[in-house]
């Protein structure tokens, strides 16, 4: 990765790189690290509506609207609103925790990877800069 006087760019490429490497962990699952995430935190929630779980994840809820779509199409999340109503009420599946449990070793491996390359040290300082903002 090339760095330019901008931070910005700087980290929003840092990010790019480092959800391509989740990603290309998490491919063979039908998943990126957004959605992958996203289940994970379904599954710790147990139950929410689409901005609950927007507001949990800090990010704005057509994102993911977008996020979630493939995920119940796929039936790794169930909504258990009743018929008719506006506001979701989504719940991880079983499907969706069989996933997770498949794809865990994977993401893990991602994990390690970016510790091996950075060095745990840097990755507490980088974490560290990262709750100021």
């Amino acid at each position: 990765m090339t760095l330019t006087p901008c931070y910005c760019i700087n980290l929003r490429n840092a990010a790019a790189a480092v959800s391509d490497m989740y990603d290309s962990y998490l491919k063979p699952f039908g998943l990126t690290v957004r959605q992958y995430s996203l289940l994970t935190c379904l599954g710790q929630i147990g139950e929410a509506s689409t901005t609950y779980l927007a507001d949990y994840v800090s990010l704005d809820r057509t994102s993911v609207v977008r996020l979630i779509k493939p995920l119940l199409e796929r039936g790794l999340i169930e909504d258990l609103a009743e018929s008719g109503k506006r506001d979701r009420r989504l719940h991880l599946s079983e499907k969706g925790i069989d996933l997770l449990e498949q794809a865990k070793p994977e993401y893990k491996k991602a994990h390690h990877e970016i510790e091996n390359k950075l060095g745990k040290g840097n990755l507490t300082s980088i974490m560290n800069m990262l709750e100021v903002l």
